[in-house]
């Protein structure tokens, strides 16, 4: 196998053995003195640059390709509200704590009426989330004895029924807001916040 710097140096044809001969002993010299150069003077290629993403992050700063962007901060910084979610139907029990912690709700859940009035007289919290059809006790039941005992807490109701009977009957128990399914879960934790807001004072 011929070596691969004697590759790089053809010999003209034709050419008589010296001329090969000498060809071949320079080559190893003509690489090394090259070898040096670039050495001494850095290479002749610069380094490529990474490329660098077009769009900008949320920060208006532009990232290169294969860092870590920032992720942006998707609370709404609630100031330490507590909420009850109450529903017999754990998906959207599920789906709502999940949003509302994220918007910075300190959550509980329950699965029925009675066990959701249980929790919301012992926790007492800003915002009660109730379905409105229930095993054991309903929403508008649970809802109206809460408010029968004096609680001060917003009430939001989740329901698939949306007869103008059913809506008056869910403010008529003392809800604060009454939400038809199926819902966008951003609007719910929209709702929620201005229900607590209400309560307060703030809006």
């Amino acid at each position: 196998m011929i070596p691969l710097w004697k590759a790089n140096f053809p010999v003209r044809a034709g050419a008589g053995p010296n001329v090969a001969q000498s060809c071949a002993e320079s080559a190893p010299a003509a690489l090394l003195q090259r070898g040096r150069r670039i050495q001494a003077e850095g290479s002749l290629t610069p380094a490529p640059r990474p490329r660098e993403r077009a769009d900008a992050d949320h920060t208006g700063a532009v990232t290169r390709l294969g860092a870590t962007r920032p992720m942006p901060d998707t609370s709404d910084n609630t100031p330490g509200y507590t909420a009850l979610v109450v529903d017999d139907d754990l998906a959207i029990r599920t789906l709502v704590r999940i949003r509302l912690s994220r918007a910075g709700f300190e959550v509980t859940e329950a699965g029925d009426g009675e066990e959701g009035l249980s929790r919301a007289i012992a926790l007492t919290p800003d915002v009660v989330v109730v379905d409105a059809m229930m095993p054991v006790r309903d929403g508008f039941s649970m809802a109206q004895e809460l408010r029968d005992r004096g609680m001060e807490c917003a009430i939001v109701m989740l329901s698939a029924r949306g007869q103008a009977s059913d809506l008056r009957r869910g403010y008529d128990a003392g809800v604060d807001d009454y939400i038809i399914k199926p819902f966008d879960a951003s609007d719910v934790v929209r709702r929620v916040q201005e229900a607590v807001e209400r309560r307060r004072g703030i809006t």
